[in-house]
């Protein structure tokens, strides 16, 4: 009668082994998962712009992958700066990111833009760019323009055009020391020198729109045209935003006043005391 109960105990403690080896073989399949997702992790520089016309600001959540998520690491993290990410406005953060990363654009917590998918990850060191704007005049959907800039010194543009329902448009840059106008159209990439450049935005609908750019060696810059006309809600008008955006160096004529005044002074100082020593 002993006999069953003993071969009971042997397959529950079979069964029980089995179970376990599973549990176990499962726990070092997700560990080798989590790792094969640190493995092709990189740190990357992500720039954030906000083209999408709204009163309040955007809040931006990395999104882990579910491998991450598993073995414990945070579902999401808030990229945004304290306030938000306001219209107009771009942020960057260095981060590791991994091919199945999504970047959660959101309005007050509650409300969703949009998902940005990430699912190839540039070199290490690399800067990726993700512009946010209204895919259209008639609803609130989203839609993104992504970049990966090349590691060059030569300053690199990207233009884009995120306006909607406002004409056609086109640019013009010249370089200060030149003089000699350029035509370049949006949804491309520039290089140029570094410098001071004029940048004229010419569209059939408004006046023509002048702004400045002082390049800089090794910077990556974006220019975009924002605004939409909707055909429901409040409207945005065009404006032109660049980033990151640096003082105008060239030319400061009242610098160069002030300094020559300073010369001058200096020089009637030396002379008052040369005619004083001869008294």
């Amino acid at each position: 009668m002993k006999l069953p109960s003993v071969v009971a105990w042997l397959i529950v403690g079979t069964t029980a082994l089995l179970a376990g080896a599973s549990d176990v073989r499962h726990a070092y399949q997700e560990l080798r998962a989590f790792r094969t997702v640190q493995d092709r992790s990189k740190m990357v520089t992500l720039r954030i712009c906000n083209a999408y016309p709204f009163s309040k600001a955007l809040d931006v959540f990395l999104l882990s992958n579910s491998a991450a998520q598993h073995i414990g690491e945070p579902q999401s993290e808030n990229l945004s700066p304290f306030v938000g990410l306001a219209y107009k406005d771009c942020t960057e953060v260095s981060r590791a990111l991994q091919p199945g990363n999504e970047l959660d654009f959101t309005i007050g917590g509650d409300h969703h833009v949009g998902i940005f998918k990430i699912s190839d990850v540039p070199a290490d060191g690399s800067l990726l760019q993700v512009v946010v704007y209204r895919s259209d005049q008639l609803t609130t959907a989203a839609g993104f323009s992504s970049h990966v800039f090349r590691d060059t010194q030569d300053p690199q543009v990207v233009l884009i055009d995120t306006s909607k329902g406002l004409g056609s448009s086109s640019l013009e840059l010249r370089e200060f020391t030149e003089g000699k106008p350029q035509t370049v159209t949006f949804d491309k990439v520039v290089t140029i020198t570094p410098g001071l450049y004029e940048w004229v935005l010419k569209t059939d609908k408004h006046q023509d729109d002048r702004f400045t750019l002082q390049a800089v060696r090794g910077q990556n810059y974006v220019v975009m045209r924002m605004g939409v006309e909707a055909f429901d809600g409040p409207s945005f008008p065009q404006e032109m935003v660049i980033y990151p955006s640096f003082p105008i160096t060239f030319p400061d004529f009242r610098a160069a006043a002030e300094r020559v005044g300073s010369v001058l002074v200096v020089a009637w100082s030396v002379v008052a005391i040369v005619v004083l020593a001869n008294l």
